[in-house]
């Protein structure tokens, strides 16, 4: 008995471990940070989404995996994948990956031309 409850603590601790990975504190996170600043609070992006070069600047896409705690014990926590979008190496925008329905070619087409005007 004592080797079936160490066996399932040790379970709920490796769970745990690899699920902290995925928990960043967006708290921490400000519209305008720099990339370097950006990244030293959220580390390396699971994914590089894209980049693409402007007249007026340089767009770039960068997706994480984010676990957010429930404080409900009853419901699960939530994992989210959230694109965070830079412009010329600042935050610009940040928000769920279902946000941004349309292409990411569009997208930055888009930021081009919010900047144009």
């Amino acid at each position: 008995m004592k080797n079936v409850i160490l066996l399932l603590t040790l379970f709920h601790f490796l769970l745990s471990g690899c699920a902290t990975s995925l928990r960043k504190d967006l708290n921490l996170v400000s519209i305008g940070m720099s990339k370097t600043d950006f990244m030293g609070v959220m580390g390396k992006p699971d994914q590089f989404i894209g980049a693409k070069r402007f007249d007026n600047g340089i767009v770039e896409i960068f997706q994480y995996t984010i676990m957010q705690k429930s404080q409900n014990i009853f419901v699960e926590d939530e994992v989210t994948k959230n694109w965070f979008f830079f412009l010329d190496g600042e935050l610009d925008e940040w928000g769920p990956k279902e946000q941004y329905t349309h292409s990411v070619e569009q997208y930055l087409e888009d930021i081009y031309y919010k900047e144009r005007r």
